[in-house]
């Protein structure tokens, strides 16, 4: 088989770590009797993260996905390379792939990762991936599944220290709950210091960003006891170990690598009604989005009774993994080149 994987843009973060290490590892789940070849459209700067039998192709997607000379190039690109599969990350590259796709002669796949306003270009790819079920339930194509993302190797394989309460300066014995991520509005941490004001609790919030002082002075403000804004962490699976609960304010998000790492750590969360979360904890865990009030019943209720949470960590062991993952993906790809994209296989995925 041979398989073109397209990245749009040129940021950094889950998606684009996603991408590479679907590219990188993907190959190995091809069927072996076939003779394989990878090739990546994407931005010059991640050419040094692929493996060295991949073929790069250098491709600027920041620009309009309406861009002549741009259409014009993937055109020729991909008349070069003749994939028998194209797989479209990110809305850009969908919308260029749909903007093209009567001048190649390739199955077209794409992987959704956030909600979208404008899904109409996803009704012509021959298959949709979604990392979450709310974010592929509004698209009219018949063949879609939900394929979560897994978690790297190197987190699941990957020793990490041991952290202490008193590596923290935690001089008591209350709960532990932790925050990972950017400290951004989106994240809705002030929502966060509003349930928690009343709950006794330590807080650990994990990361940085530009809502950092604003937070910290939110605490003051409120009187909040026990608060530690611990900055960027390299060691989460430590933090992630120390705590009994992790807690998921944001008022959105695609898929949260943070809810899939905790469970796989065996921690309890708590979330807003955002994906993958509303998917897979139970109900009574799920708040309803900027509301301070529901988010502090939904802690209070996970702290007293943490063995519900015993099945989420079960499905995350199974579901959350590269090798499921990539196990997936790889069944698709042939499917859709078989022709087989009706087939009640696809059903289970």
């Amino acid at each position: 088989m041979k398989l073109c994987l397209m990245l749009g843009g040129n940021e950094e973060g889950g998606l684009e770590n996603h991408f590479i290490a679907l590219a990188n590892n993907i190959g190995d789940y091809l069927p072996k009797e076939e003779a394989n070849e990878i090739i990546v459209f994407a931005h010059e700067k991640y050419r040094k993260r692929f493996r060295p039998e991949i073929v790069f192709q250098s491709i600027d997607l920041t620009k309009s996905r309406r861009n002549p000379l741009l259409m014009y190039r993937s055109i020729r690109l991909l008349k070069k390379y003749s994939p028998d599969v194209i797989h479209a990350h990110a809305s850009k590259a969908a919308a260029l792939l749909n903007n093209i796709r009567y001048f190649i002669n390739c199955k077209m796949v794409a992987t959704i990762h956030s909600q979208k306003k404008n899904l109409s270009m996803y009704e012509n790819f021959d298959y949709i991936i979604g990392v979450s079920r709310s974010v592929i339930d509004k698209i009219h194509n018949c063949h879609k599944s939900v394929i979560y993302n897994g978690i790297p190797d190197d987190f699941i394989n990957k020793a990490y220290e041991k952290i202490t309460r008193a590596d923290l300066g935690i001089e008591n014995d209350l709960p532990v709950l932790v925050s990972i991520g950017r400290l951004v509005k989106v994240k809705a941490l002030d929502v966060l210091l509003s349930a928690v004001k009343n709950i006794p609790c330590n807080v650990l919030i994990i990361g940085e960003g530009p809502e950092n002082k604003r937070l910290q002075k939110q605490v003051k403000q409120l009187g909040i006891q026990h608060v530690y804004f611990s900055g960027f962490q390299n060691n989460i699976k430590g933090y992630l170990k120390l705590a009994d609960l992790t807690i998921i304010s944001s008022m959105r998000e695609g898929f949260s690598y943070v809810v899939a790492e905790s469970l796989f750590m065996d921690t309890a969360v708590v979330s807003t009604d955002v994906p993958v979360a509303n998917e897979i904890l139970p109900r009574s865990y799920i708040a309803e989005v900027g509301n301070s009030a529901d988010l502090a019943r939904a802690i209070e209720l996970a702290l007293s009774k943490q063995q519900d949470f015993t099945p989420c960590f079960e499905f995350a062991r199974k579901n959350f993994t590269m090798s499921r993952m990539n196990e997936k993906i790889a069944i698709i790809y042939q499917k859709v080149v078989d022709n087989y994209i009706n087939d009640s296989s696809l059903e289970q995925l």
